[in-house]
């Protein structure tokens, strides 16, 4: 959905010309039309279909998935949605509870911004104050006064013009373009009870994530290694001679496992068993875990194997895995490779499992 605010005058005029129909109008309309001094959309409300506003003062309280302001408000804008983006101007501040937010280039509030969301970009211009917080923040426009933010991230691009201070809470420092420009001082917060780290810290804390994530896999493929050397030998088996079947088995059931047990939560709430869907996912997230343990299994064999001597499955678990966890806590990186390792893992004990099940019984 698009809530849209246009005072330019033609748009007045027709939204005005729709107005006067309204009373007319059949209940299958596709958009909705309301004006006056102030405008509001109280709690409680959901906007099913496109609103066009004409007011001086627009407050949005209600559900709407997405807000779009595209013309000029003459007073203040207060909004709540998914997604809420101004690219347009308006007249005095401007308050936004949002996932996400986008400030457009071009846009303009004459005097605070107060927002709040999982993501806000900041690219048009705000002529006083700032206040935000959010995951992600990030600032490219002018900002007239002081900024004051709390952020998991935040970064000032090129373009970004501000007049007074720009303080911070964070445990990351700003990532600061060359062509950003702080009249002020910048001053970052570490947040209370997160003392800030210094590299030698920062390492640890590094080390700290990285053993407790390998000590997790090697727990979880043990359960697979010690009992069950033949099934695991099998996998290996999978993954050296078949490792295009392997992925495209993984992808299969990583699509299909999640679906077809939330299809069955949802029956069981209305047959009986809803809890078979939630086991179903539970084992699921164990065997994704699985997966990334056997394929550094795998990896540590074919590092240590030797013409004429056979690894050991539970050290070629341990190489295997301390070099594939060690890789996947580094950013960007490690997130695709953990993907790779895990789905073709998975399908790499489908495929052994089949192959088991199949084998002729000896007599």
């Amino acid at each position: 959905m698009r809530v849209g605010t246009k005072l330019h005058a033609w748009r007045v005029a027709v939204a005005m010309a729709a107005l006067a129909i309204l009373p007319h109008s059949t209940p299958a309309r596709a958009a909705e039309f309301r004006s006056g001094g102030n405008v509001t959309i109280p709690a409680g409300d959901t906007l099913r279909d496109d609103l066009y506003v004409c007011g001086g003062k627009l407050n949005i309280d209600g559900v709407v998935r997405s807000t779009s302001i595209e013309g000029s408000v003459r007073h203040t804008v207060r909004c709540v949605g998914g997604e809420v983006r101004v690219s347009g101007a308006v007249g005095e501040d401007a308050v936004v509870g949002c996932g996400r937010f986008a400030l457009a280039p071009g846009a303009r509030v004459g005097r605070d911004l107060l927002a709040g969301g999982g993501e806000l970009d900041l690219d048009g211009d705000v002529e006083r104050n700032v206040l935000a917080g959010g995951g992600t923040l990030a600032f490219a426009g002018r900002v007239g006064g002081n900024v004051r933010a709390r952020a998991e991230r935040a970064r000032l691009m090129d373009g970004a013009r501000i007049a007074g201070d720009f303080t911070y809470t964070s445990e990351r420092s700003v990532v600061r373009s060359p062509g950003a420009m702080v009249s002020g001082r910048i001053e970052q917060r570490v947040p209370s009870g997160h003392p800030r780290l210094g590299v030698v810290g920062r390492a640890m804390m590094f080390f700290l994530r990285w053993e407790r994530l390998l000590v997790g896999l090697l727990a979880v493929g043990l359960l697979l290694v010690l009992p069950f050397p033949v099934f695991t030998r099998r996998v290996f088996e999978a993954l050296g001679g078949s490792p295009g079947a392997s992925i495209g088995v993984g992808i299969l059931l990583v699509v299909g496992i999640p679906l077809a047990a939330i299809t069955i939560g949802l029956l069981g709430l209305v047959l009986g068993g809803w809890w078979l869907g939630t086991s179903a996912l539970v084992l699921f997230g164990l065997s994704l875990a699985l997966g990334m343990a056997v394929t550094g299994a795998f990896l540590g064999q074919r590092i240590l194997q030797r013409p004429g001597r056979e690894v050991r499955l539970w050290w070629a678990l341990l190489a295997g895995l301390a070099i594939l966890t060690l890789v996947a806590r580094v950013p960007i990186l490690g997130l695709f490779v953990t993907a790779i390792a895990t789905v073709f893992g998975l399908g790499a004990l489908a495929i052994a499992a089949r192959r088991a099940g199949a084998a002729p019984v000896s007599r």
